[in-house]
């Protein structure tokens, strides 16, 4: 019995020493695995400490107070920085757009692809209107956004109206407001702009417009004065016609409108809104608004016209009011029943 527990004992050793030496040769591959890891883990994070020591880029803050905002927004971004705008009034019309601060100090060396800060001038806060004959449309267009930057603006500039003159084409002819009307609450400049010697020429639309909303759309969008003429269709349908060719802008065009016919109970009415208002020397805004039974208000068409004969498409509900406004003043109206 003794000797085959002998025997177990020297067999079970010798086991044990080929998986010791197995353990200790996979063991030396398993160290130098470790140890490599190790090794490019620190490398890489040596690495990253370096490059956050040494920091981003290096640039110099370029000199941009008294500049155009322009011109110092373009030479910031050559040096690779950001700008941040902030907008101040100031006691003086002449460095509208300038730039009147900046931080960082010019000729500091800081990290390239930050912000900076610079402050630009507003110019004058304005409460009464200026007199912007003479100028540049653009120069004027520019003046608003600069003051108004940022800020809901009190002076909302109107699309140009232009015609012909002798005087360089953009140079505003006339305004209204007038000079020195007072600036309470939000108004919109109208500016009359020379088109220079040239002849210029609107083209008649097509009236593919199936709904009074859509003529009213069109109405907005051309610079010609549309004279209705409300005529009856046997077949019952919403029609405009209106001849074709090129007319000078404002011109009159003499149109035909049918509405579909309004039946017994109908909410709805259409009709046309007519009225005759001065000869302006040029075209001005008019709006035109109704108001239900209900107090409900909302705007049919606002857009420009240049006087005598005015009509106007409408669908409102049965006894709306319409109201016609001229520079927000209101001119006429009438009760729909």
């Amino acid at each position: 019995m003794s000797d085959k527990v002998k025997r177990i004992k020297e067999q079970l050793r010798g086991e044990f020493e080929t998986q010791v030496e197995s353990f200790k040769g996979s063991g030396k591959s398993l160290i130098f695995t470790v140890a490599g890891s190790f090794v490019i883990m620190l490398a890489a994070a040596l690495a990253v400490f370096f490059i956050s020591v040494q920091g981003a880029e290096k640039t110099m803050m370029p000199d941009v107070v008294g500049k155009n905002v322009y011109t110092g927004l373009f030479e910031l971004q050559q040096k690779h920085l950001y700008a941040k705008i902030n907008f101040r009034y100031s006691d003086d019309n002449s460095d509208i757009g300038m730039i009147l601060e900046q931080e960082p100090r010019a000729k500091s060396i800081i990290k390239a692809y930050r912000n900076v800060t610079i402050t630009v001038s507003r110019g004058k806060a304005l409460s009464v209107m200026e007199n912007y004959t003479g100028k540049m449309y653009q120069e004027v267009k520019t003046r608003f956004e600069v003051l108004y930057a940022g800020e809901a603006p009190l002076v909302d500039v109107a699309p140009p109206v232009y015609v012909a003159s002798n005087l360089p084409r953009g140079t505003v002819i006339t305004q209204s407001p007038e000079e020195g009307t007072d600036i309470y609450s939000a108004v919109k400049l109208t500016l009359v702009v020379s088109s220079g010697n040239e002849t210029e020429t609107v083209a008649v639309p097509e009236m593919n417009v199936s709904s009074v909303q859509e003529l009213l759309d069109l109405m907005k969008k051309t610079r010609l004065t549309f004279r209705f003429t409300q005529v009856a269709r046997e077949d019952g349908t919403f029609s405009v016609t209106a001849p074709h060719g090129e007319l000078a802008p404002y011109s009159d065009v003499y149109s035909e409108i049918s509405f579909v016919p309004r039946k017994e109970g109908d909410e709805i009415v259409c009709g046309l809104f007519r009225c005759e208002l001065p000869d302006y020397p040029f075209p001005v805004p008019v709006r035109l608004e109704s108001i239900d039974k209900e107090g409900n208000a909302r705007v049919i068409i606002d857009f420009m016209h240049p006087g005598k004969t005015l009509t106007i498409p409408y669908e409102v509900k049965v006894d709306s009011t319409l109201s016609l406004y001229v520079f927000d003043e209101r001119k006429t109206g009438i009760q729909v029943n």
